[in-house]
This record gives C-alpha cells, sequence and structure tokens, in this order.
C-alpha cells in the first residue's frame, strides 16, 4: 500500500526566478567579445523569457511513510538505492519531499529551430539559458520547502536526484512512482528521460536535528558532472 500523500503544485513567475542575469553574462562573455554579440545574448534572452512556462511541485512524505538507511531509502513500495553521500545527507529528516520543476518545452522547441536554422550560437544561447532557468526553478521550490520547515523551527537538506552522487538514473521511474501522472507537465520516457528535457527531479529533506551541509564534490564518484565539479 502506497503512503497517504500530500501534493503542492505551482505557477512560478518570472520575477520569481532568480536568475542573475548580469552576472550570468559576465561569466559567459568576457570584456573580449564583441559588442554585438552580447546584444544577441540579450536578443536570445528575452525570447526565453518569453517563452518559458515554469512549473514546480512536490510531495511530502511524513513520518513514518519512509525510511533512511545505510545506503538506500524505503518509501512507500519503492527502494531508493541512492547511495551513502545521499542517505547520509538524509538521514536525520523527519520529513522527505520529492519534487519535480520544469520551464515546458517551448525553449526546447526554440533551440531545435535555431539549430536547424543553422544559427547555432543563438542555439546555444537559447540553451544554456533555459538550462539555467530550469535550475533556478529548482532553487525556488527548495527555497519554499525550506521556508516552510523554517516556520516549523527545522533546517533543510540540500537537493538530491537520480544520475547525481552514484545514484542511477534509472530509479528516476521510481521516484516519478510516487507523483501523478503527468505532475508539473512533466512524463518519464521509458529510458527515464525527463520530457520536456528542461526538468528537474529529485529528494530533500527536512527536520529539527537536519544538518544542512553543502555538497560532498570532493568524495563523489562521479568524474563527469559539470554541475558542482570545476
Amino acid at each position: 500500500m502506497q503512503p497517504q500523500k500530500q501534493y503542492n503544485e505551482f505557477i512560478v513567475a518570472l520575477e520569481d526566478l532568480k536568475l542573475p542575469e548580469s552576472t550570468f553574462l559576465t561569466e559567459l562573455l568576457d570584456d573580449s567579445m564583441a559588442e554585438h554579440i552580447q546584444e544577441e545574448f540579450a536578443e536570445v534572452l528575452n525570447k526565453v523569457k518569453g517563452i518559458i512556462q515554469p512549473r514546480a511541485g512536490y510531495a511530502v512524505f511524513h513520518p513514518g511513510e519512509f525510511s533512511i538507511h545505510d545506503s538506500y531509502i524505503l518509501c512507500g513500495l519503492e527502494k531508493f538505492n541512492s547511495k551513502k553521500i545521499v542517505t547520509r545527507a538524509l538521514e536525520r529528516s523527519d520529513y522527505l519531499y520529492v519534487f519535480v520543476v520544469s520551464i515546458g518545452g517551448e525553449a526546447e522547441k526554440l533551440v531545435k529551430k535555431l539549430m536547424a536554422a543553422g544559427e547555432y550560437l543563438h542555439g546555444y544561447f537559447a540553451d544554456i539559458i533555459a538550462s539555467a532557468y530550469t535550475e533556478s526553478c529548482a532553487a525556488w521550490v527548495e527555497k519554499i520547502i525550506s521556508d516552510r520547515a523554517a516556520v516549523a523551527g527545522e533546517e533543510c537538506t540540500m537537493r538530491y536526484s537520480p544520475g547525481y552522487c552514484g545514484w542511477d538514473v534509472e530509479e528516476q521511474k521510481k521516484l516519478f512512482s510516487l507523483l501523478p501522472d503527468g505532475f508539473c507537465g512533466v512524463q518519464l520516457s521509458k529510458s527515464a528521460l525527463m520530457i520536456p528535457l528542461k526538468s528537474i527531479s529529485g529528494i530533500l529533506g527536512t527536520g529539527k536535528s537536519v544538518v544542512r551541509e553543502e555538497y560532498q564534490c570532493g568524495i563523489c564518484e562521479m568524474n563527469d558532472c559539470l554541475r558542482y565539479k570545476v
């Protein structure tokens, strides 16, 4: 029997996504880049901002509905082989949150359209901007959960996703089995790929004994993680 679940789903306002655009632009284009390239980037940025449809949501699991072990997590009928980095981060959690965010599929269509037209630079710009907004959407839902926890005197862990910290991306299927079909407009392919592509899913925990620790990149076994490694 699956545990009773509480769902929360949000339409996220663009102005609530704290994307540091000036810093983002500065990091991407240094002073040696031509001014017209910077103008083209700003043009693509505005296009992406005009078409994305950010959505975020989560299911919360209460004490007794899940258990965290040395290298795996049990939640309902699902066993997540999430490995020790994740379980150690979550082990003191009183509540477990399964979340999904997405900015919709229009940015992905724009990228394909630009690439098909041979506008490779604009396509590249559109892709990285869309990815940045997706990450910002995940940070937004994390803050929503963290703020809720703070009201109750609780701390919030960092968020963890299948595909990171040794956690097999195939377990995305187990994660989505705990959510309604099409939650936040996201579906899974047979290969556990999220559709739309600009989506993020994962888990985090809250609790009075939680100690929030930064990502343990130094002990992670992944060699190809672009998100946290330099």
